[in-house]
């Protein structure tokens, strides 16, 4: 697996390029020293935590309402960002072949990135996994439901949250209350489905290799049963193989399962004033996976 990646800041740039970590965990890595976002010049903002830094401010009424301390304000100037497509399909580097998967958390910027992509997102990309917003934290950033047209428009389906974060006022002790929180933002996946309109008619070549990188996405999210479909429907003579292997990816170490659960249940035992968050942590680490009721 190649990896393509992005880094404006001088500093950040030279420990990526440093990180062999990250370097043996890669067949390549391509690190570019710069910002992609709508092209030309943009106004960048930092923020108290630098994770939070972006191509947007941030909207003042949400952070003091949720009491966002990591996004109070600190330096804003301009910077020089490129369109993606002007990267990918420069002629003066070999980069063409990146962005067959892509993985964005930007910030609030992800789809100025993608609306500035088409050209990558029609002839290379099969799977996007996108940092997505439900309400606006940024000024005038896109929200889910932006995203989820542009990429409908462009031939993607929706097909599931990697993560999902929630956040309230905190008016309440998490000890001894239940209740909701508001969705405030998520990592969305985004495919293109070979299956959504049925068995396609003919396998070309282009066809071909997305499906062969949609197995290994698929076993790399965790969406076991879709790997398996695939293997089914399109592993021919490897069926067997493809089948053999995502089974036993996917195979629960009951165990650690059981072990996770004894170690809950002992803190729950011994301090019961936290019972409701040891509870809380537990089925934080769990509910992600499989929804049971659909089990008899």
């Amino acid at each position: 697996c190649a990896m393509l990646g992005f880094e404006p800041d001088p500093e950040g740039y030279a420990a990526l390029c440093a990180d062999q970590d990250l370097a043996r965990s890669f067949h390549q890595v391509h690190i570019e020293p710069l910002a992609v976002g709508a092209g030309g010049l943009q106004r960048f903002h930092t923020y108290a935590a630098p994770t939070n830094n972006s191509l947007l401010a941030q909207n003042d009424a949400v952070t003091r309402r949720y009491n966002m301390v990591s996004l109070d304000p600190r330096e804003t100037f301009e910077i020089e960002t490129r369109r993606l497509d002007d990267v990918i399909f420069d002629s003066a580097k070999d980069l063409s072949g990146f962005g067959e998967i892509i993985k964005l958390d930007t910030q609030g910027s992800e789809q100025q990135i993608l609306e500035h992509a088409p050209r990558m997102l029609a002839q290379n990309t099969v799977a996007v996994v996108s940092e997505v917003w439900f309400c606006q934290v940024y000024k005038d950033q896109p929200l889910f439901h932006h995203l989820c047209v542009l990429m409908e428009e462009q031939g993607f389906q929706f097909y599931g949250f990697l993560d999902i974060f929630l956040r309230s006022g905190k008016r309440l002790d998490k000890r001894f209350h239940v209740g909701r929180e508001r969705a405030l933002y998520a990592d969305a996946v985004f495919l293109r489905d070979p299956l959504a309109e049925g068995m396609p008619a003919a396998l070309d070549d282009r066809m071909l290799r997305r499906i062969a990188l949609l197995i290994p996405f698929a076993m790399a999210t965790g969406y076991f049963d879709f790997a398996l479909e695939l293997a089914d429907q399109f592993g021919g003579d490897d069926r067997a193989t493809l089948s053999d292997a995502i089974n036993r990816h996917a195979r629960a170490d009951i165990v650690q399962a059981t072990q996770d659960l004894c170690r809950a249940s002992d803190a729950v035992r011994q301090n019961t004033d936290n019972a409701m968050i040891e509870m809380g942590r537990f089925a934080d680490r769990w509910r992600s996976g499989f929804d049971y009721a659909d089990v008899a």
